[in-house]
């Protein structure tokens, strides 16, 4: 992922209202979106990142679910059919539907 997108992916999470930020949290949400992407691209474990981020496992572990509720909220939002009124043909004409 390129940087423009990326910051571009921050923001919309911010605009949006998918990730509320915590005046006690010290993390924004750049930190807490690269730590899932790092997580989801690359298949690492909570304790590999918690060491390389520099945090408790608990910490990873929680915003990374943070962050992955956020986007599936996202994908609701930007994920819609077309038309709810029309059945696909593939579907319509196919007897086992």
């Amino acid at each position: 992922m390129d940087v423009p997108l990326f910051l571009y992916l921050c923001k919309l999470l911010i605009e949006r209202s998918y990730w509320q930020a915590y005046p006690s949290q010290r993390v924004v949400v750049h930190e807490s979106v690269a730590l899932t992407l790092v997580c989801l691209s690359h298949d690492e474990r909570h304790r590999v990142l918690a060491k390389c981020f520099q945090n408790s496992t608990e910490i990873v572990d929680w915003r990374v679910c943070c962050i992955l509720r956020s986007l599936m909220r996202l994908g609701q939002d930007l994920i819609r059919p077309t038309n709810f009124n029309n059945t696909h043909p593939r579907i319509l004409n196919n007897g086992l539907f």
